[in-house]
């Protein structure tokens, strides 16, 4: 590889974005051809997380504000986080606010999800309120930054968000996702 090849951000960018998609996964049944570009950030939307219409679908029937189901709220904030993170990367600035924004004012969860998880969960719902709320503080001050401009305080405060939201998986995921549990 050529030294100005090597000082190339387009390749490190690539391998992050792409990392963090394949990480968060996709359903084996889309196809990368039906997923249009995401014209607003200049990024395939796979890149960004944006290929599930079946979710944005979903999503779209939920006013700001309402309640929806755990699921929804959770495709709709990975999609949110990898826009942020994209939008970090190419210095797009009103889409970090936004996209922050969307993070720290996502719905909140359906009473019907909320009774569920209590039942699955037991006496451990208290820490997983707890952790919640931990992300809820840190991707509300995410958005505070992001407002602000600053971008490198941006940075680690999505490093934070995503600890708490990573903490939360490893600890739940697979006890609240039926197709998980085997």
């Amino acid at each position: 590889m050529d030294e100005e090849a090597m000082r190339s951000p387009a390749p490190i960018w690539l391998l992050i974005v792409g990392g963090v998609a394949a990480a968060c996964g996709r359903a084996p049944d889309q196809s990368d051809a039906s997923v249009p570009a995401d014209t607003s950030t200049g990024v395939d939307s796979i890149a960004v997380g944006a290929g599930d219409s079946a979710a944005e679908d979903h999503a779209a029937h939920y006013a700001p504000g309402e309640p929806a189901p755990l699921l929804v709220i959770m495709r709709q904030l990975n999609t949110e986080m990898l826009a942020l993170t994209a939008a970090l990367m190419l210095d797009d600035r009103e889409r970090v606010v936004s996209s922050a924004a969307a993070i720290a004012n996502h719905a909140p969860i359906a009473q019907e999800d909320l009774d569920r998880i209590s039942r699955e969960l037991g006496p451990e719902m208290a820490d997983f309120e707890r952790i919640d709320e931990e992300v809820h503080m840190a991707s509300m001050e995410l958005s505070e930054r992001a407002v602000s401009g600053q971008m490198y305080e941006v940075i680690d405060q999505l490093a934070e968000v995503q600890r708490g939201c990573i903490a939360c998986h490893t600890l739940y995921r697979t006890v609240l996702t039926p197709s998980r549990r085997q």
